[in-house]
């Protein structure tokens, strides 16, 4: 990584030229000494400056270039961005979940949860990243948005061709993630995926921008394309074939239902002891032959964080 800071003057340097530079200079290295955690250092030409084992390297380079006669500075600062990663870092203070606070039902703490990112100023407070896992068991994932939390499932509505869309025809078992960094907590679920009927997904489908409906039909998603011109092409083509005709939800787009069998909410707190709590729906429990469903029986345990 570097910070080029480039100044050109015709020579002489008149006065104002000269204050300007210096205040350059200045600023740059007030960037550099927070670099350094506000560490004392000198100015040098070619001067290597260490911190931790950690090297910076400050090069200060003034030369006079023909024909342009300029005048140029220019500072680097490399080798150091990747080692201030590992301090990033803050304290989670704005809220606490205490077994006397949640609710009985995951559902409800959900609702509760998601009521106050929608009025806290979160930014998309409905994305979700969604984790599926391929035939051959590797993982992926990405953002989606919730689109409704309906009879006790979570539903969202995509290409059922793309990758999540193929993986999830082969292995239903999905994960969700909602982070809500201005309440400084998530939620992580776990649970089966299943198609939206026909009827339910031409209802959301009708609710959509126009744009977006003709978007879905004409796009490959998740397939290779050659440019997004190719994309623009078909958009235009089907905007104007459809013109003035209902547009309809292609077969292959469609909603998931996602029936939970695992809640976790987790609140940031200080010092890492952050709280966790895990809710488990029971399995079906076979007594004398018969079944006994506890689809409403769930257990909840608060875990290390």
């Amino acid at each position: 990584e570097s910070y080029i800071f480039s100044l050109h003057f015709s020579l002489p340097i008149t006065p104002y030229q000269f204050l300007l530079l210096f205040h350059c200079i200045k600023t740059a290295f007030k960037i550099l000494r927070t670099c350094l955690s506000h560490d004392f250092f000198n100015f040098f030409t070619q001067s290597i400056i260490k911190k931790e084992e950690k090297k910076i390297f400050l090069a200060v380079n003034v030369s006079v270039f023909q024909p342009f006669r300029s005048f140029i500075v220019i500072i680097i600062n490399s080798n150091y961005m990747n080692s201030q990663f590992s301090d990033i870092r803050k304290e989670y203070k704005k809220g606490k979940l205490t077994r006397n606070t949640i609710s009985e039902n995951p559902f409800e703490q959900f609702a509760r949860w998601l009521n106050d990112a929608l009025h806290c100023g979160e930014n998309e407070p409905t994305a979700m990243i969604v984790a599926t896992v391929s035939p051959d068991g590797r993982p992926s994932t990405r953002t989606v948005l919730l689109k409704g939390v309906e009879n006790g499932k979570l539903i969202f509505f995509t290409n059922y061709e793309s990758r999540k869309g193929r993986q999830l025809t082969a292995n239903p078992y999905i994960s969700l993630s909602f982070v809500w960094h201005k309440l400084e907590r998530q939620v992580h679920i776990e649970g089966k995926a299943e198609k939206c009927t026909p009827q339910e997904s031409d209802a959301y489908f009708s609710t959509r921008p126009y744009k977006s409906r003709i978007g879905a039909r004409i796009s490959p998603q998740s397939h290779v394309i050659s440019s997004r011109m190719e994309i623009i092409r078909a958009f235009v083509k089907e905007a104007a074939r459809l013109t003035g005709q209902t547009v309809p939800r292609p077969d292959n787009w469609g909603g998931f239902a996602v029936t939970p069998t695992r809640f976790e909410f987790w609140q940031g707190r200080e010092s890492r002891l952050h709280d966790r709590f895990e809710y488990t729906l029971h399995e079906e429990k076979s007594v004398s032959g018969l079944s006994y469903p506890n689809s409403e029986k769930w257990e909840i345990n608060r875990l290390a964080p």
